[in-house]
């Protein structure tokens, strides 16, 4: 079954700003150069976080530069620099150079987003260098959110600096529906992501509700909130938007259409749309055994509703299932399994659409005299969707055969033991005098019957014990031998004495007697020449090292009249070297349901994170967790994964056959199953932050030098805290940070492989389901090496399927903890990171150089 999932894009960030608020971040960079050196510095500025910074109407919002210097007699300017090009809707400007020792400079505040300016000033080349102080003060909407101070060495040259601050403003959304298709029962998210543009709304989510309307489609699907039906339309708040899906709840007759949807946020609409398949995509699904049974035995049917080759996941609950013998209804009745009802017609099912109904066709064992069929007749209760007949094939059945082991290989023996079925279904043993009639009707080129030391094709009235062996060479051509089991039945019957004598003359009576005389030839002297045969093979064998000779096989098959017309039993017994030829060898260990993480880089099949982080994401991310869900995210990296999580797994297959109960083992030459994920740090990202020096490795340590040790202590000490850093930044916390997390995705695999599901009618844990309760027997679609594979292989895939559904599901409920960043953040393999870097950089550095410093670890 193939799933499809919907997830949000997950990523580990590390915010590289040095101070991170609900509504407003300011951070400052001064640069300063001369001819020779470039100095940059990284000032801490504090913002009051009791700021209430209150949301005014569109184009009303200011901000405020004021700049003061000394000497008055030097120039200075405040510039507004376009630190984001791709924005077109700002205007940009400033003051132009100017004397006076004061300056101010204000723009609207239109779009939100990065303001960044550049504070500049110095004196003309004439002037001799002097030192130029600098104070600035940054308002927005008149409330002072930070100022600060600097000094720079005026040489012949502007000394710029810039002052950065980010906006509350939000102007823009994007708006998106989880999924680009849907069947009846799928219930998709809308996502909405904030964001800034160019539009005349100001977005305030704390007091607008998200308005939806299907606009198109509406007959089809309708608005769900935690699971109510909503309708057409639906007002939430923009804090509850989770809480509402799209569902289509109504089948489409017609052709393939569209479901649209309208969203209206602070007053700026936007759309997007769902396909909808035509009902003619939609069929039942029925999963049985083609292969006949006895009139007794039971046939198990799993019915699904399908759509595109995935089941569906919820239906109207006014869908009902029916079933109905429309041939046959003498052979047996119908069971559903789920809900404890019999008969020839069940209707009303209840349709457990990604469970599957299990329907059992039973047979009542009424007596047959030759393959017969019945049908059974699968709809729903809706006309529009087509209905499938599935037919259960059963063999006559008063003779029960018991053929073990029921596949041969060149060479082996099977015993064939022959049973009677009584009226009331038990199943007894036959007196000890009992004799049968045996034939053996097509491909006896490959095996005969064996009664005694007499191997034929055929015997009047044989005693059991009874064998059937197979030749040392087998034909390939043929892989079953079909044979007939007759015998009296009659009341008070037992051995051949007491058979009925038949009326036989003229010509019928002449050919039984040539039978007869043809059956004695070849019995006579059998014994004798099968021991010498053998004998010469393992002398032969013993001095030469031969093959046996092959065992005298009769290759003439039994046409001629039988005893028994009405009293038989006819079947196949599977030969050639089918499934023994892949005999299991000692040391075949099964698969023992191991689960566990591949891990990929970040520009894994193009799917790369890091670049996609930088450009579309602030703080952009430092390092990476994700395993490779499918996901379907409007303008995003997601877009390009796509079966990218279940790695290919080697699948080793061998028979075994065990007390006659044959079955094919399976296991994974990797001895797991292993799902992707991205796990990496993206080093670019850190240094595009205002990182200088990454340091990879204690021994890179050694690039600080001893009047930074304790700017570097400090450093460390500030990347304990989820979403900081400074000049000099630690790569082996980052690495651990996600490996935290990876560990996290491993527990949940555990725990999922521990959950128990519905599987054709019984519950099993996913671990089991995956391990020991499939047990593929040797039939004619799994009978050979690549066949089993195939089905064993469809199994697997199958069960992975619906861990997958769950994995995801459980899984994106842990990152969706407000406090999963900081927790992983936290962790003591992550904290221990920094500690061991901070006692080696003091190990390596002159105490006098960080004895005095408030971020040492501690005296060594």
């Amino acid at each position: 079954m193939t799933s499809t999932q919907k997830a949000v894009a997950f990523v580990s960030r590390f915010s590289f700003l040095v101070s991170r608020f609900s509504f407003l971040a300011i951070s400052v960079f001064l640069i300063a150069t001369s001819a020779n050196s470039q100095i940059k510095i990284k000032e801490k500025v504090e913002i009051n976080p009791k700021l209430n910074i209150l949301l005014k109407p569109l184009a009303q919002h200011t901000i405020r530069v004021d700049l003061q210097w000394t000497p008055t007699d030097a120039y200075a300017a405040i510039r507004r620099v376009n630190y984001h090009p791709e924005d077109t809707c700002s205007i940009w400007g400033g003051t132009g150079n100017q004397t006076g020792g004061n300056l101010s400079y204000e723009v609207i505040d239109k779009v939100g987003g990065s303001y960044v300016f550049e504070l500049s000033g110095g004196y003309s080349p004439c002037y001799p260098p002097t030192v130029i102080y600098f104070n600035y003060s940054i308002y927005y909407d008149n409330d002072s959110i930070s100022g600060g101070s600097f000094t720079a060495p005026s040489y012949r040259e502007i000394i710029p600096s810039y002052v950065g601050l980010t906006s509350p403003l939000i102007t823009d959304y994007d708006f998106e529906i989880s999924s680009e298709d849907m069947c009846i029962g799928n219930r998709e998210l809308m996502y909405f992501e904030l964001g800034l543009g160019c539009t005349n709304v100001e977005i305030d989510t704390s007091t607008e509700n998200i308005n939806l309307q299907i606009i198109a489609g509406g007959e089809y699907a309708s608005f769900y909130r935690n699971g109510e039906l909503q309708g057409d339309y639906v007002s939430i708040p923009f804090s509850d938007r989770k809480s509402i899906e799209l569902k289509q709840d109504e089948f489409n007759l017609g052709d393939e259409t569209f479901v649209v949807v309208q969203s209206n946020l602070g007053g700026l609409i936007k759309q997007d749309s769902v396909k909808i398949y035509s009902k003619r995509d939609y069929e039942l699904i029925v999963y049985y055994d083609d292969i006949p049974i006895n009139i007794d035995q039971i046939n198990y049917m799993g019915v699904y509703l399908d759509c595109l080759g995935g089941y569906i996941y919820e239906l109207p609950a006014d869908i009902k299932l029916n079933a109905e013998i429309i041939i046959g209804k003498d052979l047996g009745y119908l069971e559903d399994f789920d809900n404890g009802r019999t008969g020839s017609i069940l209707n009303d099912i209840p349709i457990l659409p990604t469970e599957g109904n299990l329907i059992g066709f039973v047979g009542n064992g009424t007596k047959i005299t030759e393959m017969d069929t019945a049908i059974v007749r699968f709809k729903t209760s809706n006309p529009l969707l087509d209905s499938i007949d599935v037919p259960i094939v059963f063999t006559p059945g008063r003779i029960v055969v018991i053929i073990q082991p029921n596949t041969l290989s060149s060479g082996d023996t099977a015993t064939v033991t022959i049973k009677e079925r009584l009226d009331d279904g038990s199943i007894v043993e036959f007196p000890s005098d009992q004799t049968f009639e045996l034939a053996v009707l097509d491909g006896c080129i490959n095996g005969n019957f064996m009664v005694g030391d007499s191997i034929n094709v055929y015997f009047e009235d044989a005693l059991q014990p009874i064998k059937f062996v197979t030749s040392d060479t087998l034909d390939s051509e043929v892989d079953s031998v079909l044979i007939r089991v007759g015998t009296n039945l009659d009341e008070g019957g037992g051995g051949g004495i007491s058979r009925p004598v038949r009326n036989i003359k003229g010509e019928e009576e002449k050919q039984i007697t040539v039978d007869k005389i043809n059956q004695e030839t070849l019995h006579t002297g059998f014994a004798k020449m099968f021991a010498e045969r053998k004998a010469e093979a393992e002398i032969k064998k013993k001095e030469n090292n031969e093959p046996p000779i092959e065992v005298p096989i009769i290759e003439a098959c039994y046409n001629g009249n039988y005893l028994y017309e009405t009293d038989y039993w006819q079947g196949n017994i599977v030969v050639g070297d089918e499934c023994d030829t892949w005999s299991c060898l000692s040391g075949f260990n099964d698969f023992n349901g191991l689960i566990n993480i591949q891990e990929v880089e970040q520009d894994y099949n193009d799917i790369n994170y890091c670049l996609f982080s930088s450009e579309h994401q602030y703080p952009p991310a430092a390092g990476i967790f994700k395993p490779l869900f499918d996901e379907v995210i409007y303008n995003s990296i997601s877009e390009k994964i796509k079966d990218q999580l279940l790695v290919n797994f080697n699948l080793e297959v061998c028979y075994m056959n065990y007390n006659y109960n044959g079955y094919w083992r399976y296991r994974i030459s990797e001895n797991s199953i292993f799902l992707r994920a991205i796990l990496d740090v993206c080093e670019d990202n850190i240094l595009n932050s205002g990182t200088e020096f990454i340091i990879h490795n204690k021994s890179e340590l050694s690039i600080i030098p001893n009047e930074e040790i304790c700017l570097a202590l400090e450093n460390f000490e500030d990347q304990r805290k989820y979403g900081y850093g400074g000049k000099y930044y630690l790569i082996a916390p980052v690495w651990a940070h996600e490996k935290v997390h990876k560990q996290n995705f491993e527990k949940i695999i555990n725990e999922v492989l521990k959950l128990k599901t519905t599987y054709f009618g019984n519950k099993y844990s996913y671990k089991d389901l995956l391990v020991s309760v499939f047990k593929l027997e040797c039939y004619e679609n799994s009978n050979s090496e690549s066949k089993a594979k195939f089905q064993i292989r469809k199994y697997l895939v199958n069960i992975l399927d619906l861990f997958v559904d769950d994995l995801y599901e459980r899984y994106n409920k842990a990152i969706e903890d407000d406090d999963n960043e900081r927790n992983t953040q936290s962790h003591p393999d992550v904290q221990w990171k920094i500690t061991e870097y901070k006692i080696e950089l003091q190990k390596k550095s002159l105490k006098q150089f960080w004895k005095d410093c408030p971020y040492r670890e501690k005296d060594i």
